[in-house]
């Protein structure tokens, strides 16, 4: 006898009177195994239609208790009007964050501007050692010294010759030596120009001395 399947809420009825045919029964295992049901699930579906029963809608997976609903706590419902006389208005909120953001505000240092010839000093600084501008000032005040009777003037050009050539060398170890090399250099020819005039002045002399002495 074919099944008669009644569709109510729960699942499908099986009548008590109704017996199962050995198709449908086959049906119902190649349908469980298609599912990939659990043991339990599978024997669950066994004992249903065993004892003829309405099948089940859910099964669960490892174990027949049924599972203990959560209860959910009651939501609190807070009574807004009692936070009213405490709640600021925007546009003292407002107020209060734009006075911050005033105090808060950075305001930079005034600071000197760096100028070309601070740039100069510090790299002459960190390069010789001292202010290469001070150095030139010392030259010059070399050379306006009038020469005495014990010092020789030629010699004075020479010594100041020589420090401008330990210069160049010292700047040449640290590199820098082409940021030096052309003033340097204008300076050397102007001292060998001023060797020139003390050796013509001293031949000059010296021929003048010996007329005098000729005579």
């Amino acid at each position: 006898m074919n099944i008669k399947v009644n569709m109510t809420r729960g699942g499908a009825i099986l009548k008590k009177n109704d017996s199962i045919s050995p198709q449908t029964q086959e049906l119902l295992n190649v349908m469980m195994e298609e599912s990939k049901l659990t043991m339990f699930q599978k024997k669950q579906l066994r004992d249903s239609i065993k004892e003829i029963r309405p099948l089940p809608t859910v099964c669960g997976p490892t174990s027949s208790c049924k599972k203990s609903q959560k209860q959910i706590a009651p939501v609190k419902v807070r009574n807004h009007s009692q936070f009213t006389s405490s709640k600021r208005k925007k546009e003292i909120i407002d107020l209060i964050s734009e006075k911050e953001k005033v105090n808060n505000m950075y305001i930079p240092k005034t600071c000197k501007v760096i100028t070309e010839e601070d740039k100069e000093l510090l790299q002459n600084k960190m390069a010789y050692g001292k202010d290469f501008k001070q150095f030139k000032k010392t030259a010059k005040k070399t050379v306006a010294i009038k020469p005495s009777e014990n010092v020789d003037e030629f010699n004075i050009v020479l010594q100041e010759i020589e420090e401008r050539k330990n210069f160049l060398k010292e700047m040449e170890k640290l590199g820098k030596e082409k940021n030096y090399l052309l003033i340097i250099e204008t300076e050397i020819s102007q001292k060998i120009r001023e060797l020139e005039l003390i050796d013509k002045k001293r031949s000059q002399k010296l021929e003048k001395a010996l007329a005098e002495k000729n005579v």
